[in-house]
């Protein structure tokens, strides 16, 4: 019988092959986009969860109390791990993990790069996190100067060579071997990293004078309130809140008395860090479970609405074939037989769709990769049984109304074409397009906000100028060849200024406490500062305003040892006093001794972060040995012939290490490529959304015009004009549009203002975005139903009479 009903089903497809291809086309694209978005969805949910026992791998994070509120620090010092598993019983294994910058060369091939992701971590890093080795020794990282590497980076080094126990140097001065290189796939972690060397490496270059400036974490390896390592634990089964409540004791042994009141320490679990922490000094930018609430339910609402459309078009489907359908009541054929007639047609329907979806899935995936910088493989297992769950859905959801909607009508009104939903049915059948159109005005509603809120932050004044300011990474330079480097740029006729800083806006700056002693009986002003070195070019490069007093200025010796900048904000967290009384700064070379310094200057509030943060206190120090940009500012002239210009300086001066550069503006931009794969994301399932919802729309008018066709006859006949009919066909369909666009609203408004949240600086929401997105909703229906109408007016009103309805 099956194989009877699905030769029929195909038969009947073929009968009305505009309809058909019209049902087959929607529910594949909403096949495709539930496939695509739910896919990354899952792979967001799987971070961290292939390492053997990650459950019991904990970060030791710890919050710090202060006056401006709770700031969280995903990094500890380098004691920390150490101090907890001698302590503590219940951890059973410690892995401390620091991610820096630094510059590599392959000398027998002579390539050089600067890597941003290079990580040092101990011998335990493989038994905490097993990431699988494809080649080499898994003990490396129990030696000093033993890196492993990534695929990727064995190919950009080595080319096709094995690159196990060949040589990289780093900053031109040591060499590391190779010892091993990772599996492909193995990414799904909360860090990326392109490169892992052993904890002792740090050991070395601290006896290297050369290079421990270039990184002077390996000075600080003793100091307790250094926080730059990420500290992970793996715990005795069970043992994770015991732990915690032993911290305050262990705090204070620790790092002396009084120091838990303001340092709460806890327990992160490994595998809630990618989705749900959002800590400061992260070693990777994390993902977030709202993105993953976001991207389920654009998939799920796009898939409804599609199989929606596909129970509108086929009611209006079975309206015209309600003839033969009553001949087989009368005939004597059973509800059962007619519903599972249905049911077997719209599995074929849902089969020939998956079909399709696979083919947007394969061709459109890399797009879609690329929107939310991924590298997903969709058709895999995981693919397959989404297919499946999708093929359910589509059988059951979209196929079992019509087939019950048809099979309730009485043989001789269905003989006769005089088949009328009930009450019931109506309401479901304008829920249903209810529903589609106020999803499609919401997320054309968010999608307009998104817009604008980007183009707000784009144009927005970061405080400095940022047009025309290249930075150069010089690392890896000795302070002389940076000097050297900047008197021959500045010689260049499209150059204005070369400032120098130890990290320019845009990259991650490290924050300190430092306190204001007060008058006698008061206590200390205590606030969490960030930290940047600068030369006395560092203002005019940026184009920064000096508010009050001055900035530095290399003939005052006291500004190499006593004297900072700060901007408005730290004025303002710290009071006036600040610049009649001197500042207590700890060094953060590892004494533990703090520096007095005086406050020679105010600059203005610049974002040295992106607009996701209002701008925090910061305290800028005269020490050109310790800057490692160089900004140039230029003034006309052609940016390429600059940018040559600066290779060519840089290979003069800086021999054999990589040059390596970007515009300030370009990198401000890429802060928001996140809102950016958002909004294009919610902007393309915008215009799918509304093309779907505009099918939904084609299937209800041709409903309404399969009943009203003899009553468009009648009043032909009568006289009634084109414009009366056509209200007469517009009106139900446009009240309901307005409803649902008016219940859209509160929506669109809630997940609007939701989203606008992380941003301190944000767009006020306009009425004109809701009024913009009505006005469009409103011209795809009123198109889909002008079809219709010149359908149905272009009917001879005899012909129309002739038919029943």
């Amino acid at each position: 019988m099956i194989p009877l009903l699905i030769k029929s089903s195909f038969r009947l497809l073929s009968r009305n092959r505009v309809l058909s291809s019209v049902k087959i086309i929607g529910l594949a694209v909403g096949s495709a986009v539930f496939l695509l978005t739910t896919h990354f969805c899952l792979e967001e949910l799987q971070y961290d969860q292939q390492h053997p026992g990650a459950e019991n791998v904990y970060r030791y994070v710890h919050r710090v109390i202060t006056p401006e509120g709770l700031q969280s620090f995903a990094v500890t010092s380098a004691m920390t791990g150490p101090a907890l598993k001698e302590r503590f019983p219940e951890v059973a294994a410690y892995c401390r993990v620091f991610a820096t910058r630094v510059s590599l060369r392959n000398p027998v091939k002579d390539v050089s790069f600067n890597e941003r992701r290079f990580a040092f971590a101990d011998s335990t890093f493989l038994d905490l996190f097993r990431f699988p080795l494809q080649s080499g020794n898994p003990a490396a990282l129990n030696n000093p100067l033993s890196i492993i590497l990534t695929p990727a980076m064995a190919k950009k080094y080595f080319g096709d060579d094995e690159p196990v126990g060949k040589v990289l140097i780093l900053n031109g001065e040591m060499e590391f071997t190779v010892a091993g290189v990772f599996k492909e796939n193995f990414r799904r972690t909360h860090f990326n990293f392109d490169f892992v060397t052993s904890y002792e490496s740090l050991e070395v270059i601290r006896n290297n004078p050369s290079i421990a400036g270039q990184i002077p974490i390996s000075l600080n390896l003793e100091k307790k309130g250094y926080n730059v390592f990420c500290t992970y634990l793996r715990l005795v089964p069970g043992s994770a809140a015991g732990l915690e409540a032993k911290f305050p004791s262990f705090i204070e042994d620790f790092r002396g008395k009084g120091v838990s009141e303001r340092l709460k320490p806890s327990l992160q679990p490994m595998t809630s860090i990618h989705l749900e922490s959002k800590l400061l000094y992260e070693l990777d930018q994390n993902g977030s479970i709202m993105t993953v609430v976001v991207y389920f339910s654009i998939g799920l609402i796009v898939l409804l609405i599609a199989c929606i459309n596909y129970i509108n078009l086929s009611t209006a489907d079975l309206m015209n074939r309600a003839k033969g359908i009553g001949l087989k009541k009368i005939l004597g054929i059973k509800r059962s037989s007619l519903i599972l007639n249905h049911l077997v047609e719209t599995s074929v329907v849902a089969v020939i769709s998956l079909l399709v979806c696979v083919i947007i899935a394969g061709t459109g995936g890399g797009a879609f990769n690329n929107l939310i910088n991924r590298q997903i493989t969709y058709l895999d297992t995981t693919g397959l049984l989404l297919l499946t769950v999708i093929l359910v859905v589509i059988i059951l959801f979209s196929g079992l109304y019509p087939a019950i909607f048809i099979a309730r009508a009485k043989g001789l009104e269905a003989f006769r074409g005089d088949v009328r939903p009930s009450r019931s049915g109506n309401w479901l059948h304008n829920g249903l397009i209810f529903f589609q159109l106020l999803t499609s005005f919401s997320l054309v509603s968010v999608s307009m906000l998104m817009y604008g809120q980007l183009d707000f932050l784009i144009r927005k004044d970061p405080g400095f100028d940022a047009d025309q300011v290249m930075t150069i990474n010089a690392t890896a330079a000795t302070f002389e060849q940076r000097m050297a480097l900047k008197s021959e740029l500045l010689r260049e006729p499209a150059v204005s200024h070369t400032g120098q800083c130890s990290v320019p806006p845009g990259e991650p700056l490290f924050s300190l406490g430092v306190t204001l002693p007060q008058h006698e009986g008061e206590d200390e002003r205590r606030i969490m500062a960030y930290q940047s070195f600068v030369d006395e070019d560092f203002m005019n490069a940026l184009g920064i305003q000096l508010e009050s007093g001055r900035f530095f200025d290399p003939l005052i010796p006291a500004d190499s040892t006593g004297s900072i900048v700060i901007n408005s904000a730290a004025l303002g967290a710290l009071g006036n006093d600040v610049l009649t009384t001197n500042i207590n700064i700890p060094n953060l070379l590892g004494s533990s001794t703090q520096t007095s310094k005086k406050a020679v200057g105010v600059v203005n509030d610049f974002h040295f972060a992106s607009f996701h943060k209002v701008v925090e206190p910061l305290l800028l120090e005269y020490n050109p040995r310790r800057c490692n940009y160089l900004l140039v500012r230029l003034q006309g002239g052609s940016a390429r012939e600059v940018v040559e210009a600066a290779g060519r300086a840089w290979k003069n001066t800086v021999p054999g290490l990589p040059f390596e550069y970007y515009f300030m503006d370009e990198r401000f931009a890429r802060f928001y490529d996140n809102e950016m794969r958002q909004k294009n994301l919610i902007g393309g399932m915008s215009v799918i959304a509304i093309v779907l919802a505009a099918l939904g729309i084609f299937g209800t008018t041709l409903f309404v015009v399969q009943r009203r066709t003899r009553e468009v006859g009648i009043r032909k006949m009568l006289g009634s004009s084109r414009t009366s009919l056509l209200v007469l066909l517009v009106r139900p369909v446009i009240a309901l549009v307005t409803a649902a666009c008016a219940a859209g609203i509160p929506v669109a408004f809630l997940s609007g203002s939701k989203w606008l949240e992380q941003y301190p600086s944000r767009i006020v929401i306009s009425p004109f975005m809701f009024l913009a997105a009505f006005v469009l909703v409103v011209a795809v229906v009123s198109t889909t139903i002008l079809y219709h109408f010149i359908r149905m007016t272009s009917i001879s009103p005899v012909e129309v009479l002739r038919q029943r309805g």
